[in-house]
């Protein structure tokens, strides 16, 4: 959200204290040490999260820790191999980063832009962004959460029905319908040129449409919304 901008960031610095010296911040190869996790993990951990591969000695983020703990217990269990871990971590940063990017935009566009043309000044704006960033930051992230937890109840319990019905076929007491799977690809046709006429917020509300009609109908069905 907005409170994490780039500007944000920066006016919300504040120079070390003179009063002593700074502690000096664990590296990518000691958080992997005390949090128990391989070094080339922890350094592919965070090429996975879309960053540069950093080096052993690098200065690690701050939240490293509290992140690696989650892979430490799968680890530990023997639940999940590196590669299949990373690959999901990968997954979860592509996921959120659109969601981050979708954020800044509409931030950008609905709040920022409608501020400087109404007369507010760079730091006026600034200011009104960081106090409705700071309201809204706990509530955009208990809805994401809620969103998540929603997501995963629906698709675990679609799995313990796909056990269920396979330990019931089993028994010979249950025999699957015979349903083949269907897959349907749908374009917009114009959407380039819509957005050069219309401008991009008249082809995403489309695009929008689209999405939501498309989300009925495969709802109906039992089906899946795939892109």
């Amino acid at each position: 959200m907005p409170s994490t901008t780039a500007a944000s960031r920066l006016r919300s610095w504040t120079a070390p204290s003179s009063a002593g010296p700074r502690s000096r911040p664990q590296t990518y190869a000691e958080i992997g040490d005390e949090v128990g996790v391989p070094l080339e993990f922890v350094l592919a951990f965070e090429e996975a999260l879309g960053k540069v591969r950093p080096a052993p000695d690098d200065p690690a983020p701050s939240d490293l820790g509290a992140l690696l703990e989650a892979p430490r217990v799968a680890m530990e269990a023997g639940v999940i191999d590196d590669r299949t871990h990373l690959r999901l971590i990968g997954v979860y940063a592509d996921a959120l980063r659109r969601i981050a990017e979708t954020e800044g935009d509409v931030f950008h566009r609905l709040i920022e832009v409608p501020r400087l043309e109404a007369g507010l000044s760079h730091r006026e704006m600034l200011e009104v962004v960081n106090r409705i960033g700071a309201e809204l930051t706990p509530g955009m992230e208990k809805l994401v959460l809620g969103i998540y937890r929603r997501q995963q109840e629906r698709v675990w319990t679609d799995d313990g029905v796909q056990h269920m019905e396979s330990a019931i076929e089993a028994m010979g007491l249950y025999e699957r319908p015979e349903r083949p799977t269907t897959f349907s690809f749908l374009d917009l046709t114009g959407y380039t040129r819509l957005t050069g006429e219309r401008g991009d917020e008249a082809a995403a509300r489309l695009a929008s449409d689209l999405g939501r009609l498309v989300q009925e109908e495969v709802g109906q069905r039992d089906g899946r919304a795939v892109q």
